[in-house]
């Protein structure tokens, strides 16, 4: 079945068109190359206030948006384990480079000034989250209560043991995630 574009007066096939329920055969009137160009004229046009709109939305539905991902990663745990292998595969080296970051940050974050006693202090807060996490089925994680990362240059913390805590995974995750919020860090 044919229809004409209302916009460039071409005679197309239906499926080169859009649905639209209310749309007259259940088709939009302009075709799919007429529609996608005015889409990107009209999203060129209104780049500042679509973005505007779109990073508003995300800060207001965060909540919604993580909820929705953990209940996507419980129903489709097999896919999601599947796709984080692939991507592993990919990049063998991410997680070694991401790993060296971490070590740079925290080697930065570290002051001169701290003596053997802080130092031992805090080898020691390492050894007790690997005696909680070895002891029982809790994963345990040593938590910079002000991160050595920056949150859009608001807040990088030290590597000292004042700033150091032993929490759960779960309970260092949802620290993470309310600095964010606090902060408006990109999640």
């Amino acid at each position: 079945m044919k229809r004409i574009c209302k916009k460039c007066s071409k005679t197309l096939d239906l499926s080169e068109f859009h649905n639209q329920k209310a749309g007259k055969g259940g088709k939009r009137s302009r075709c799919k190359v007429c529609t996608n160009s005015e889409n990107k004229v009209r999203n060129d046009d209104n780049k500042d206030h679509i973005s505007k709109y779109h990073k508003e939305w995300y800060k207001d539905n965060k909540d919604v948006i993580r909820e929705k991902r953990q209940e996507y990663v419980k129903r489709n745990r097999g896919r999601v384990k599947e796709l984080r292998r692939l991507k592993y595969l990919r990049d063998k080296d991410a997680p070694a480079m991401h790993s060296a970051n971490r070590r740079a940050r925290k080697r930065n974050a570290t002051p001169i000034w701290l003596n053997t006693e802080h130092l031992a202090e805090i080898k020691d807060i390492y050894k007790n989250r690997r005696l909680l996490s070895d002891s029982g089925e809790t994963a345990y994680e040593v938590h910079h209560i002000i991160p050595l990362q920056q949150h859009r240059d608001m807040v990088c913390g030290l590597h000292v043991p004042w700033n150091l805590k032993v929490l759960t995974k779960e309970e260092h995750i949802k620290a993470h995630y309310d600095l964010k919020k606090e902060f408006g860090g990109n999640e």
